[in-house]
């Protein structure tokens, strides 16, 4: 625990604007107040998915916390039909996220707009790529990668994000 609260930062970070398997769009800007956990990830990548069962408990832990938003940006996908794939790999899962998926970049024509702004900012390259950003809109903390332990994921979660409720404002 408090090695991970050492881990924290307190950076500015832009606002996104993508499109959600809910419906509509997802603008950070929207979400003042909240915290927000993104989860970058893709259909292709083994670890991203070998995360989600450890990532699903974080989820239902704060499935009734108004509070705290998870949103799992689909990034880097080169398939024609990715969203009906993410679809259908999430409901064979039974995992109920909500999925952003991330916006076609205009410098390279890839799906990846969001994760490219983010990785050039923060210094980072590879996926599953985990950030939460906190209620004052500012980015606590970021991982890159997954280590193998689903519940040791949901606590490393859950850890900062109690943490960031209970900080003074």
């Amino acid at each position: 625990k408090k090695k991970l609260i050492s881990e924290l930062i307190n950076l500015p970070i832009a606002g996104f604007e993508m499109e959600s398997s809910r419906g509509g769009k997802a603008k950070l800007a929207d979400q003042k107040g909240k915290i927000v956990v993104l989860d970058f990830w893709a259909t292709w990548c083994g670890p991203c998915k070998n995360a989600m069962p450890g990532m699903n408990m974080a989820v239902n832990k704060y499935k009734a916390d108004d509070n705290v938003k998870f949103y799992f940006v689909d990034t880097q996908e080169y398939i024609k039909d990715f969203k009906a794939q993410t679809q259908a790999f999430i409901k064979e899962k039974g995992y109920d996220f909500t999925i952003l998926y991330d916006g076609k970049n205009p410098k390279t024509g890839k799906y990846d707009e969001t994760y490219e702004k983010y990785a050039k900012a923060f210094h980072f390259s590879g996926i599953p790529q985990k950030m939460i950003i906190d209620q004052n809109g500012k980015l606590r903390w970021q991982s890159t990668g997954y280590f193998g332990s689903p519940s040791e994921l949901a606590d490393e979660i859950s850890i900062i994000i109690e943490y960031l409720k209970a900080e003074k404002k």
